[in-house]
């Protein structure tokens, strides 16, 4: 069976975000999915070296950039990478990557699945709630499925208008091996500090 040849477009290569595409590239099982990175290392905090890694690992890399006003000319480069890559499906991270990737998934005539990473009407000033919310469920209709990371960000989702049968909840996970579990000494430490009792 060949694999799946997803996508993954990422506009805000930082923080919580850079480290989910990371994981899902590092993750996936390369029998069923094959995937690319279309991404932008605009902002000056991005997580460029641990993203960069990846090409050493042999998974393909393309810049394209997204940061600031979403730019238009990104859709045609999306619509051009997909297309030259043989990609089945966009998978796409946050607010700028999730309406440029639309566009383009809609064009090229392949689905998009979208993870918000926190929707733009919950994280913005009143007066543009109204705004975003229209803006996602105007999205929304040229979206196979969207992906929430929490129970409260698909409660914020229904509740915004968003069809409920494209909402799907996955948590994110985490490496635990990342941060080995504490020494007995350093758990009575801890407790000390906080004021709790030793069990």
């Amino acid at each position: 069976m060949t694999p799946i040849r997803i996508a993954q477009v990422v506009e805000a290569t930082v923080g919580g975000v850079a480290r989910h595409v990371i994981d899902l590239v590092t993750y996936l099982d390369p029998a069923e999915f094959s995937c690319v990175l279309y991404l932008s290392f605009q902002r000056p905090d991005s997580w460029q070296e641990q993203l960069c890694a990846l090409r050493a690992r042999g998974v393909l890399l393309r810049e394209i950039p997204m940061a600031h006003v979403p730019n238009p000319a990104a859709v045609n480069q999306i619509i051009h990478w997909a297309q030259h890559d043989g990609v089945d499906l966009l998978h796409l991270h946050s607010a700028k990557a999730g309406m440029l990737g639309r566009k383009a998934a809609q064009l090229i005539g392949i689905p998009a699945i979208y993870t918000a990473h926190a929707f733009p009407f919950q994280r913005t000033t009143d007066w543009l709630r109204p705004f975003y919310r229209n803006l996602e469920r105007r999205w929304a209709q040229q979206t196979a499925r969207i992906i929430c990371v929490s129970a409260g960000e698909c409660n914020a989702a229904i509740a915004a208008g968003l069809p409920e049968d494209k909402l799907v909840t996955i948590p994110n996970g985490l490496d635990i091996t990342r941060w080995p579990l504490p020494s007995a000494l350093q758990r009575r430490q801890a407790r000390r500090a906080f004021g709790i009792a030793d069990k």
